[in-house]
């Protein structure tokens, strides 16, 4: 989905200076373009595609990341990030739409039409010890401060959003 950004992201992961051992790790399938782009940028093997990861399977992904980058240009709510922050993952989050007020400051901002502020906040995330224990406590604050009765109220409110633009 074009909202979600990621050629944005393999090219800033592209640009960044990290160790070689880093990957960028995808949940589901690549499409065609992304292929291309990885290609193009020999990323062949640093770029991984997990596949659709079963719900029960996503705390495992979040806490054996080193981080965790979310680009979106658009996000009704931003849930990807509290379920990173919950499991201990350090994030970088775009500052777009719900995303700063959802992390609030338990996570790098970037601007997500910017490859190089993209790249800024890889290279914190992987570098910067202190930074990245910092968010992972922040983080797990932030996300306590989400439950399901809360994100249940907030979906509710975004879709009848949907349904009064359908209907009016």
């Amino acid at each position: 989905r074009p909202h979600k950004n990621e050629p944005a992201l393999i090219q800033a992961f592209a640009k960044a200076s990290l160790p070689d051992d880093i990957k960028l790790v995808f949940s589901g399938n690549p499409t065609e373009s992304l292929t291309q782009i990885i290609g193009k940028l020999d990323l062949q093997d640093k770029v991984v595609f997990a596949g659709r990861i079963p719900e029960a399977e996503l705390p495992n992904y979040y806490r054996g990341a080193l981080g965790f980058v979310f680009p979106s240009l658009y996000e009704g709510f931003g849930l990807p990030p509290i379920e990173a922050m919950a499991c201990g993952c350090p994030v970088a989050v775009s500052n777009a739409a719900s995303l700063p007020e959802v992390c609030g400051d338990a996570g790098i901002l970037f601007n997500p039409r910017d490859t190089h502020s993209i790249t800024q906040a890889i290279e914190q995330l992987v570098h910067q010890t202190e930074l990245r224990q910092a968010l992972i406590r922040k983080g797990i604050e932030q996300a306590q401060r989400y439950d399901w009765q809360v994100f249940a109220q907030k979906i509710e409110a975004e879709l009848q959003k949907v349904v009064d633009t359908l209907e009016g």
